[in-house]
């Protein structure tokens, strides 16, 4: 009996399809696990170790099922990689307040698109100048694909129809259960039928409806990434050469719409510098102006400044990215126009710098005065690149920009700033810089990690005072932890070294106190 080939290939095809289909139907489903965990672990900060973990199965999961399915690791995933669990360990590292800082898990987010988009060649380039363009990719291809994740997993290609009939029964069966327990609890206000009823903590399980709720459509949205990465969607910009003809398309501008506008600016600028110099090399001098105390000193203008430095960088952009190349004069003026308008952004940067190490160097240090203080040399960094990059031709600012911005993340992820604000506060009062401390500040707003120096103040200090109330925070601190239970997801490091030291803090007799 003579075997037909084509037949034979058909077969082998349609096996292979529903192989690959049955890996996007796996992945959908972890994807959904994921999710409802992730939504289960918010605030994630709070349950640091369990993120850490999921995170760590997740990037492992993604990355099997895309090395299966046709992706490959490259430098761009590997930096993704990092930079995306990067922000798990500083929860882990930082304690409960790991993540009081949102945007950082918007970050982490962007990191996981970029890892996926990587995975499967869909970026332009390692932090290239069209870096921008993969970014955005990122966050087109969380809505491009959305529907995916519910044909995937209802509908895989080459899939058996039984398959799909007991995927349908779980569905039916679930909404058979949020239909009961709605209608019950409507019901329960009759006794005779709530003794009839079995012993269920109706609010529990509304929890865990409402948090499917949640974590489906998240789960759509991390799978559309997948999908659209896996289907090479918007192809015309996932090379560098691509991105490159995009760029100069982009080139529409006229210079004097915008090389105007910017000499306009750096006039203002001049006139503004000219008026207020004594007011701002006070803050060089590191002294304060006459009537301004050192709060008001630094926190004056400073939301100003950075709405200026923000379209400072909306000009510098635009000369660009967007302005006609017109003739060598043409680029010689835009060189000019962005390395001005950077020195005189750099200008005000520093003073606010300097405003801000005053103010902390005349009071404690403070979780919000560090990232401000820490936004401001991102800042200064981004503009001392533009000014490099007009002067050499080759050079691109923004990888450096990027790569700056990466190794101050890494660093903030990895160093317990927490416990440096809480060493800073009482190293500058036990050396008599300062006059008073926060004890509760280090208690509460730092945590686990201002406990571990509420310790060796309350040894070192020697007034009474702030002895007694250092100690009286770490009273309070044991006697919470004596009354909480905390499961082994929600642990981290200060927690760890914490608990050690207030174990002495705990009341030899519970019912005394």
């Amino acid at each position: 009996m003579e075997i037909d080939p084509i037949m034979l290939d058909n077969n082998t095809e349609g096996q292979g399809m529903e192989r690959e289909s049955k890996f996007y139907m796996a992945f959908a489903f972890i994807t959904l696990i994921a999710a409802y965990i992730t939504v289960c672990l918010i605030p994630v900060g709070n349950n640091a170790l369990g993120y850490l973990v999921l995170s760590a199965v997740f990037y492992a999961a993604t990355l099997a099922v895309c090395l299966i399915t046709g992706g490959k690791l490259n430098r761009g995933a590997v930096i993704a990689l990092i930079f995306g669990m990067a922000f798990s360990v500083h929860a882990f590292i930082h304690g409960s307040s790991g993540f009081d800082i949102y945007p950082l898990f918007i970050l982490s987010a962007l990191a996981y698109g970029y890892f996926v988009v990587s995975l499967f060649g869909n970026n332009s380039g390692v932090l290239s100048g069209r870096f921008l363009l993969d970014v955005w990719k990122c966050v087109a291809f969380m809505f491009i694909s959305f529907g995916n994740f519910f044909s995937d997993i209802f509908k895989p290609k080459g899939a058996k129809k039984h398959g799909r009939t007991i995927l349908m029964a779980v569905c039916g069966i679930v909404a058979a259960c949020i239909l009961l327990v709605i209608v019950a609890s409507l019901l329960s206000y009759d006794e005779h039928f709530v003794k009839m009823l079995p012993d269920l903590d109706i609010e529990s399980i509304g929890e865990i409806f409402k948090k499917l709720i949640i974590c489906v459509p998240l789960a759509a949205l991390i799978y559309s990434v997948f999908a659209s990465s896996r289907a090479h969607k918007m192809s015309c910009f996932s090379t560098e050469d691509a991105a490159e003809r995009s760029a100069r398309k982009m080139k529409v501008i006229p210079y004097l719409i915008v090389l105007l506008p910017a000499a306009a600016l750096l006039a203002l600028y001049v006139m503004f510098f000219i008026s207020q110099w004594g007011y701002y090399m006070s803050a060089f001098g590191h002294t304060l102006p006459e009537g301004y105390s050192a709060a008001e000193y630094a926190r004056e203008g400073f939301f100003q400044l950075c709405a200026v430095a923000g379209i400072n960088a909306a000009l510098i952009v635009l000369l660009g990215c967007f302005i006609k190349n017109e003739g060598r004069g043409t680029s010689l003026a835009v060189r000019i126009a962005q390395i001005v308008l950077a020195g005189a952004t750099l200008i005000l940067i520093a003073t606010a710098v300097s405003k801000m190490l005053l103010y902390i160097d005349m009071y404690d240090l403070t979780r919000d005065r560090l990232c401000a203080t820490l936004i401001l040399i991102f800042m200064g960094l981004a503009f001392v690149f533009v000014i490099l990059s007009a002067f050499i031709k080759r050079m691109k600012a923004l990888p450096f920009i990027l790569a700056a911005g990466l190794i101050m993340l890494l660093a903030f992820s990895f160093i317990n700033t927490d416990r440096l604000i809480a060493k800073y506060n009482v190293d500058s009062y036990l050396s008599g810089k300062h006059q008073k401390i926060d004890t509760a500040y280090l208690a509460e707003d730092l945590g686990a990690s201002g406990i571990i120096e509420l310790k060796r103040l309350s040894i070192e200090c020697g007034d009474e005072t702030i002895r007694i109330e250092a100690e009286k925070q770490l009273k309070d601190a044991a006697k919470a932890e004596r009354n909480s239970s905390r499961p082994w997801y929600a642990y981290d490091i200060p927690y760890i070294k914490a608990k050690e030291i207030i174990k002495e803090y705990l009341p030899a007799n519970p019912k005394t106190n």
